[in-house]
């Protein structure tokens, strides 16, 4: 294996993980995907003009890359298609997701969308969301279906996110991460305010909701099952 690709899906879980890879490759040999405003090395974006030269030196990419806009590297699609690339990810309850989403926009006054949270309530922010966020995120281009993904993508449940990737480390690179500490940027930018949960959902819209975000849905239970079965 050559390089680790880590799809981090927002509000899944994966500031903490990404420690995982920084302990195991260094932050030098993992190329870091998001808004380059805020410590990235490339925005999603501009992945697709990433050189080879560049990711010849690359041991992880992680970071709020699409697995779509991956494909549209020619050089990072090659060596998936090669087999040098391995993906990895972590899946959440994708109404868990919104409402954390919501949250994190709603404290964080510096997020580009906070003002609009003034006009919005809670419920009409997260039904307002794209459905199946996390599916599309993960979906392959000109393939559908659950399936295609979990064909191509090791994907756990955030439940068991850190457990199951420390264990992926060792199995695969013989390396132990030691202790993951959990870092939730939500409830530290919330600075003990009190934040919106699911309990605060009237029950026919929760059941709306996850009729509507029913492929992220299946996704998150697929993953969490599959890691049932084998603990």
């Amino acid at each position: 294996m050559k390089i680790i690709y880590f799809p981090h899906i927002p509000k899944a879980g994966g500031t903490t993980l990404k420690q995982q890879f920084f302990k195991a490759f260094g932050n030098h040999d993992c190329l870091k995907i998001w808004d380059p405003r805020f410590g990235a090395d490339v925005s999603p974006e501009g992945f697709k003009d990433v050189d080879k030269k560049t990711l010849q030196g690359i041991k992880a990419i992680t970071g709020h890359l699409p697995v779509n806009l991956f494909f549209e590297n020619q050089y990072a699609k090659a060596a998936f298609e090669s087999g040098d690339i391995k993906i990895i990810t972590a899946v959440r309850n994708p109404i868990d997701r919104v409402i954390s989403l919501y949250n994190y926009v709603s404290h964080n006054r510096k997020h580009p969308n906070h003002l609009v949270m003034k006009n919005k309530s809670p419920i009409e922010f997260i039904t307002e969301q794209k459905l199946n966020f996390q599916y599309n995120f993960l979906k392959f281009p000109n393939s559908d279906g659950l399936d295609a993904i979990f064909e191509s993508i090791t994907v756990f449940s955030i439940e068991n996110s850190i457990a199951e990737f420390a264990n992926f480390f060792q199995q695969e690179l013989n390396f132990d991460v030691g202790r993951t500490e959990i870092k939730n940027t939500t409830v530290s930018i919330a600075g003990g305010r009190k934040l919106f949960s699911m309990n605060d959902i009237p029950v026919e819209v929760l059941k709306q909701l996850e009729e509507k975000h029913y492929l992220d849905m299946s996704l998150y239970r697929h993953a969490k099952s599959a890691a049932n079965k084998h603990s």
